[in-house]
């Protein structure tokens, strides 16, 4: 995979997907707590407009200056809150840090300075904030996410817009969507990724063999195999629909065979006879019932006498 160097930046196929931003900085703030030994609370301080906050806000962030101004990357502190304890100060020191995969590294190194810095100890009367060294402590820190805007000063101008800023190991990468380490790679399954002043798209390959269905180059159909199927396909249907019509066809004439046989032996002949068994009626017919008392008497007949009878002599 061959690969172009322009201003940091670096080709992954089709395009520039990848521009290394190796100097950049990123915001992080650390939840502290300190206590000032020589002051005393007022109700008053527990309002930010009132003359009494402000003035404190102003002397503690000039002693934060003066403490923190060898901790790198300090732009400043922030008065969360004052309570009483002498003053017990809530505030969040600001920082800039290397961006990257080291960042965490990096801002927890400078943890132990901000806690070293407020060891100090005054002695004497004096108008300068002192601090009880024991007492400082480190809640929680964050890192901001890094600025979508850090890639817009490296990409050309038609393709802001399309970049992203992600951590390295060393610096920061702006990456487009073509890009496998982007949040939301650009799918590209049969082509090459490439990103234009419209954004992100697939480059479909091999277009003369195949037709592609979807803008991702994923689902797609080979030509070839379509031209030589679809001539299959009808021979397969213009068979199977012959076969059947054979079939129904001898179905039905089996049929009509078996319906001229049941009809010839009902048929009468010439005679006047049937062929074949009496009709199912005439079987079903029930036998004549004859009352013996109302039935006329048969007349019984003599035999003749014998020759020898008197009667006949």
């Amino acid at each position: 995979m061959g690969s172009l160097w322009g201003p940091y930046g670096v080709s992954y196929g089709v395009g520039v997907h990848l521009w290394v931003c190796p100097i950049a900085t990123v915001s992080a703030s650390v939840r502290m707590s300190a206590q000032v030994v020589n002051r005393n609370f007022s109700p008053e301080l527990e309002n930010p407009k009132s003359p009494q906050y402000i003035q404190f806000s102003i002397d503690f962030q000039d002693k934060m200056k003066e403490l923190y101004r060898n901790v790198s990357g300090y732009e400043g502190v922030e008065i969360l809150s004052l309570r009483e304890g002498s003053v017990v100060v809530t505030y969040d020191v600001l920082l800039r840090v290397e961006a990257g995969n080291s960042a965490p590294s990096a801002l927890e190194d400078r943890l132990e300075d901000l806690r070293k810095a407020t060891a100090t100890n005054c002695s004497g009367v004096t108008s300068e904030l002192c601090f009880n060294g024991s007492y400082t402590t480190v809640s929680n820190y964050s890192i901001q996410p890094l600025d979508p805007a850090l890639c817009n000063a490296l990409v050309p101008p038609s393709l802001i817009g399309w970049y992203s800023p992600i951590p390295a190991p060393s610096g920061v990468l702006c990456v487009s969507r073509c890009h496998p380490q982007s949040e939301r790679p650009f799918p590209c399954t049969h082509g090459a990724c490439a990103v234009s002043s419209d954004g992100p798209h697939c480059d479909c390959s091999d277009r003369s063999s195949y037709w592609y269905l979807d803008s991702s180059c994923s689902s797609r159909v080979n030509k070839w195999g379509l031209a030589l199927g679809l001539p299959l396909a009808a021979i397969c249907v213009i068979a199977t629909g012959c076969g059947a019509a054979l079939v129904k066809a001898r179905r039905q004439r089996r049929a009509d065979r078996a319906g001229g046989a049941r009809r010839d032996l009902h048929q009468p002949t010439e005679c006047g006879a049937r062929q074949g068994p009496p009709p199912t009626a005439s079987i079903l017919r029930p036998p004549l019932k004859i009352d013996p008392k109302t039935a006329p008497k048969r007349p019984q007949i003599r035999p003749p006498p014998p020759p020898n009878d008197p009667i006949n002599q």
